[in-house]
């Protein structure tokens, strides 16, 4: 929808239009500055889902869902950003069937999407999302975009942590508050998704009972996180969002310790981190890893310690600093893709093709693994950057040099080989000499060591009935 000129005129919906769709269960619609929904809306007796996504919303009053069915369940009204929006606390009275709200990026401020949770008291709200309704550009002095929470805005807040809720999402809220408030989650809840991530918040969340499956902590200082999932009931977890956290000094004081908690872990998403290497067995401990996220990192090769991992269907591996693939991995790869299917991204990466990649450039066209592309850039050995897709039709022309390089080696490898088989057979058929020019050696150091001088050279003893055979002889 085209940005409209006036934000200061209403502007009227034909409920007379919408009003005969007395069977729909979801509707969705771009949001006007000041919108005004007729009567006809009410008959709209049966949908569940209300979803506003082209917003341009300015004022969010008590009668701008007035005429709605009290019916709805789920309501959208995401990145309303183009305006401030003024709300009034009454604004969602009209839905007291409401599950689910999301107003990401509609910017109200964060103290007023609290106030406007205030029909909710005690109500099965399963998912909130108010992430990023605070923003820079709206500070000011009645409105600071640093907000200091007291007990008065968050008397609201605490009734939305009951057992039925599935859902919370404090992503890029910052605020300070005193004294400290602690929001429990009780045990037996049905707590599963937690997104902390670029959160700054003096606010402390404990879990009883943990039954997290998802657990995303973007920018979010590591020793926090890990010490969260050191606890022994994160048995439940599925996937790990981690990205920017400065995780590379992480695995560097860690080493294999550092995920040793996380063993039911599925899905981990660890990009933007500037990691250049991984331990030895790091990641031994998640056997049942399926979807692996490594982009936007440093490292020059994929871990060989993945070959041990036969679950794996996705690995991201995009914008690091690889210069092929290995042998190994390869093998891997199209031994997931028959298993199970598998899907490899390789693109933003320094590949070379050269002699030694010969065999990745032919496996990236002839693999059945399911790649991010068919043609990545490479740079020849004289600095020319190709695609490896022009490297692969052209292969011959190339690398032709390669084969000189290829018999050169032969030959010096076949005359080292005869030249070694030679002086053995030499040393094979002149071992005695060889063997007796030793020992003379050896006894002549020994002679040396117990030498001494005698008067007479032989010494003969016999009897004395053998004189006469002596004297003769």
């Amino acid at each position: 929808m085209p940005q409209p000129i006036e934000f200061d005129t209403d502007y009227d919906y034909p409920d007379h239009v919408f009003g005969i769709l007395t069977e729909l269960s979801f509707f969705g619609i771009d949001m006007m500055p000041l919108p005004h929904f007729g009567s006809g809306f009410g008959q709209m007796t049966t949908i569940k889902q209300l979803h506003f996504e082209s917003c341009y919303l300015v004022r969010l009053s008590n009668k701008t869902f007035q005429r709605f069915s009290s019916s709805v369940e789920q309501l959208t009204l995401r990145n309303c950003g183009l305006h401030f929006v003024a709300t009034e606390d009454n604004a969602l009275f009209p839905f007291p069937k409401l599950h689910v709200i999301d107003f990401f990026g509609t910017f109200m401020h964060l103290k007023h999407a609290l106030q406007l949770l205030h029909p909710y008291r005690n109500a099965n709200i399963t998912t909130i999302n108010f992430g990023h309704v605070s923003d820079v550009s709206i500070d000011r002095a009645d409105q600071p975009y640093v907000l200091t929470i007291t007990v008065d805005i968050m008397k609201n807040l605490c009734v939305i942590l009951p057992k039925s809720l599935e859902k919370i999402d404090v992503s890029y809220t910052i605020g300070h508050t005193f004294p400290e408030i602690l929001l429990i989650i009780p045990k037996n809840n049905s707590l599963t998704y937690l997104d902390v991530s670029y959160s700054r918040t003096y606010v402390a969340i404990i879990i009883l009972q943990i039954r997290l499956e998802t657990f995303i902590a973007n920018g979010v200082d590591y020793a926090f996180a890990r010490n969260q999932m050191k606890r022994p009931s994160y048995n439940t977890l599925k996937t790990i969002v981690w990205q920017n956290a400065d995780l590379n000094n992480a695995i560097r004081q860690y080493e294999n310790h550092f995920f040793e908690s996380v063993r039911s872990v599925e899905s981990m998403d660890i990009s933007e981190n500037d990691i250049w290497y991984f331990p030895e067995d790091i990641l031994k401990p998640m056997s049942n890893l399926t979807c692996l996220f490594l982009s936007k990192n440093s490292l020059q090769s994929i871990p060989v310690q993945l070959s041990d991992h036969i679950k794996v269907k996705m690995l991201d591996v995009r914008t690091n600093r690889l210069t092929s693939v290995s042998s190994a991995i390869r093998g891997w790869a199209d031994k997931m893709q028959e298993l199970h299917g598998m899907t490899l991204h390789l693109t933003g990466n320094a590949f070379e093709c050269n002699c030694d990649n010969i065999d990745f450039i032919r496996w990236i066209q002839t693999t059945k693994v399911d790649l991010d592309s068919r043609s990545y850039q490479c740079k020849l050995s004289n600095g020319t950057v190709i695609d490896t897709l022009i490297a692969y039709n052209f292969l011959y022309d190339l690398f032709a040099d390669c084969k000189n390089t290829m018999w050169l080696t032969i030959a010096f490898t076949l005359l080292s080989t005869f030249i070694t088989i030679s002086l053995l057979l030499l040393a094979y058929s002149k071992r005695w000499k060889i063997i007796f020019s030793i020992y003379g050696v050896i006894r002549r150091v020994v002679e040396r060591q117990v030498w001494k001088r005698y008067q007479y050279d032989v010494y003969i003893s016999y009897e004395g009935d053998i004189v006469i055979w002596i004297k003769m002889y």
